[in-house]
């Protein structure tokens, strides 16, 4: 089967990579491909004009890569350029399958490494690309309500939400946090808005990523000094509640006074990620004494009423103990355990694979 993938003849090709996809989804069936070299010859197909083919060949390399041996043979076989050029394509009929199976590589160091091009003069280069591809969501995320505002239609496919997963791989080195939060790129600032984004691919993988850079705590003050980064981690979970003029002295206006019907992000592992957020501010004296000065807790303090998930509801009462506590003793020092909110390597990544 696999010599066929070098046929002349496209139809030949397409028929064996349609049953290697296949076959690829069995996990016995993976331990054998290991040992027949079937990564380079499929890497080679990436890119074809014939879209059947281009579609089983990723959905091989897709439903492949969710093993650690193949995901690095397919990095050695230069499958990561190869992908970022077919991102590139304007006649790319099926985006979605590239920015899978660069998700699924990038879980790997070396394959994060290797897409931010470490050491490399073009350092960063394929993560701009990748950076224009996905701010496209907040033009069609703006399309959608001004034609639902029209009357019923159909939404556009979201085809770039995948490269927020690919954000959050690249955030979890040290390489990729400081890169994203290079002041000239302001790619952190850019990905803000889409902490509240409809697509939920899209919110969890962005908010996963400013998560990991929270990480490095020395940049805490330079990301506080405005109140976009509070705004974008609040507002989610930010009730319909109305406060006081007195508890909302302070507060991001955005925060402040907000509709009747406003409601709270719904899905259980995102809302953990924004309370992990806060939390991470609360290591830094600076980022406790912002949060205290924002007038966080009378949103907590109602958020609180309404979680039902003990592990969350515990990091909010450390988070408000955290603030209280700041009466007593200001310089009080607070430790995040990095394993209770993110594992900093890639080894318990999810993967996606194709039917």
């Amino acid at each position: 089967m696999i010599p066929f993938l070098s046929d002349r003849k496209i139809q030949v090709k397409l028929v064996a990579a349609e049953q290697i996809a296949l076959l690829s989804t069995d996990l016995k069936v993976r331990g054998l491909f290991k040992e027949c070299n079937i990564v380079r010859p499929l890497c080679r197909l990436i890119g074809s004009s014939d879209v059947k083919l281009s579609r089983a060949v990723l959905s091989a390399l897709i439903n492949l890569s969710t093993d650690k041996v193949l995901s690095q043979d397919m990095i050695d076989n230069h499958v990561i350029s190869r992908v970022v050029d077919g991102i590139l394509d304007s006649s790319n009929k099926i985006p979605e399958l590239y920015s899978i199976l660069l998700s699924n590589i990038s879980t790997l160091p070396t394959g994060s490494n290797k897409l931010l091009q470490v050491g490399d003069p073009l350092m960063g280069y394929y993560v701009t690309v990748l950076l224009e591809k996905f701010l496209l969501g907040q033009d069609l995320q703006k399309k959608d309500q001004e034609n639902e505002a029209k009357g019923p239609k159909p939404k556009e496919k979201d085809t770039w939400a995948w490269i927020a997963g690919i954000f959050n791989n690249v955030t979890q080195t040290n390489e990729g946090r400081l890169f994203f939060l290079d002041k000239k790129r302001n790619i952190f600032k850019k990905l803000l808005p889409f902490t509240t984004h409809p697509n939920t691919v899209r919110r969890r993988g962005v908010l996963a990523s400013i998560r990991n850079i929270l990480f490095e705590s020395t940049h805490h003050e330079a990301l506080l000094t405005d109140d976009d980064l509070l705004t974008a981690i609040l507002t989610p979970l930010r009730g319909p509640e109305q406060l006081t003029n007195e508890e909302v002295e302070g507060m991001p206006k955005a925060l402040a006074y907000v509709l009747p019907n406003k409601t709270r992000e719904t899905i259980l592992d995102i809302r953990s990620m924004f309370v992990d957020c806060l939390l991470l501010l609360t290591s830094t004296k600076f980022g406790r004494e912002t949060l205290r000065a924002k007038k966080i807790y009378p949103i907590l303090r109602e958020y609180d009423k309404v979680e039902e998930d003990d592990g969350i509801k515990m990091n909010v009462f450390n988070i408000i103990n955290v603030l209280v506590g700041l009466d007593e003793n200001p310089n009080i020092q607070v430790n995040v355990n990095p394993a209770q909110l993110v594992t900093e390597t890639h080894e318990e990544e999810e993967h996606e694979e194709t039917p």
